[in-house]
């Protein structure tokens, strides 16, 4: 079969943005286009090295790794080395099933105009078909990802913005019940942070004696407190709808927060 360069990189292009997209909606991450386009174009370009001669299955995992992590900094970033990790292994696990079913459906059927080679494929295909198949990908994939949503719908993560005087933060939260504390009031909506992330934006507010608060909580280990801070308010961000809380307290974890979390919300506060 005849493979003509500028249809494999635009081929590879399409494939590698929607496998993309779709560890994006699994890790449940907010990646911007021009992100994900350009880790798709160095994707595509790398699919030239079916080329080489080389035929080595050892060789071609290394190279599809060692690919996924580029892809991976670039698309998603390296907010911290679990963070990293786990996102490039679910690139990596998306990219391999996507790879293995390719092959195995050249291998069994043969269609015609589809070649699979060192886990690039590529397709003798008109533009209007390819299109059209990769809408379906994209449609079938959101309707899944909307599915499962409804099932569990608090396991899932948000974006809150929290304000004091001249000051703001993004915090990428979890939504999770393993956060039901309250103030004492029972008035305020407490955020618990991961405390090496806020240091640098808490500077200074250990002087203003208003806004510490002490945060009374259990645990498995027993009771314990935490230290509080009292904001001005804060903006969380899900699902495309927006919820404001006034003085909300952020409480400065004792323990460094899981993955790539720094910031546990209470899911009633969308009740």
């Amino acid at each position: 079969m005849v493979i003509y360069v500028d249809i494999l990189i635009i081929i590879n292009l399409i494939v590698n943005y929607f496998l993309l997209k779709a560890s994006e909606k699994i890790l449940k991450k907010k990646v911007k286009f021009s992100r994900i386009l350009l880790s798709a174009f160095i994707g595509a370009i790398s699919s030239l090295y079916i080329f080489l001669p080389i035929n080595n299955l050892f060789f071609d995992l290394t190279y599809k790794m060692f690919l996924c992590l580029i892809m991976t900094a670039v698309a998603f970033g390296i907010p911290n080395i679990k963070g990293f990790i786990k996102s490039a292994f679910m690139l990596f696990l998306v990219t391999f099933l996507f790879a293995g079913a390719m092959m195995a459906i050249w291998q069994i059927f043969k269609p015609y105009g589809m070649y699979a080679e060192k886990f690039v494929v590529y397709f003798n295909v008109s533009p209007l078909v390819l299109v059209f198949l990769t809408v379906t990908f994209y449609l079938c994939l959101s309707i899944c990802v909307k599915l499962f949503g409804k099932i569990a719908p608090y396991s899932k993560r948000c974006r809150v913005d929290v304000f004091y005087d001249d000051k703001s933060i993004s915090l990428n939260a979890l939504i999770d019940t393993g956060n039901s504390l309250s103030d004492v009031f029972g008035t305020c909506e407490i955020i618990i942070v991961d405390k090496g992330y806020v240091e640098k934006f808490l500077i200074g507010i250990e002087e203003m004696n208003n806004r510490f608060r002490v945060i009374p909580f259990k645990s498995v280990s027993g009771e314990d407190l935490l230290d509080g801070y009292r904001m001005d308010r804060a903006k969380v961000f899900n699902n495309n709808k927006s919820i404001e809380l006034k003085s909300p307290i952020i409480a400065l974890s004792k323990t460094k927060i899981e993955d790539d979390f720094n910031a546990i919300i209470n899911p009633q506060i969308f009740d």
